[in-house]
């Protein structure tokens, strides 16, 4: 995503409907900012963070469509920073869904529908998150 290597503070990243979707892999700069996901679905790929800036990233009306692929869905493996993901969700994950490195907030998320190793090894969670680095909202 060519936007976030440009992006400003608190700048809005607000994907178009006809947004295409493919694996990810961004650093994260020193900014916090949004990425609204305007109702997309990701279907193409799987989505990676990483980093070590103390930024908060804001992800909301994303939905995440896995389609039986392997390897977490979404995986925040930044060293610094939070994460908020507001009204989103994480459907059809092959082995794994989501991986949380970071302070997180989710609130309003469907997580749904997923198959696991049944482990907590970051390779083959459900969902894995570093100690205390979570909040579940309703």
């Amino acid at each position: 995503m060519e936007a976030i290597a440009t992006v400003t503070e608190g700048q809005v990243i607000k994907l178009a409907p006809d947004f295409v979707s493919g694996p990810m892999t961004v650093t994260i700069p020193n900014v916090s900012f949004v990425i609204d996901g305007n109702g997309v679905i990701w279907n193409g790929g799987n989505i990676k963070l990483q980093g070590n800036q103390p930024s908060t990233v804001t992800i909301k009306n994303l939905n995440i469509d896995g389609q039986s692929r392997s390897g977490y869905l979404f995986d925040d493996s930044r060293t610094g920073g939070s994460l908020e993901f507001y009204n989103a969700s994480v459907y059809n994950a092959g082995s794994a869904v989501i991986y949380l490195g970071v302070s997180s907030k989710l609130d309003s998320m469907h997580i749904y529908n997923n198959k696991s190793m049944n482990s907590a090894s970051k390779n083959q969670g459900l969902g894995v998150c570093r100690p205390n680095t979570y909040k579940f909202y309703d």
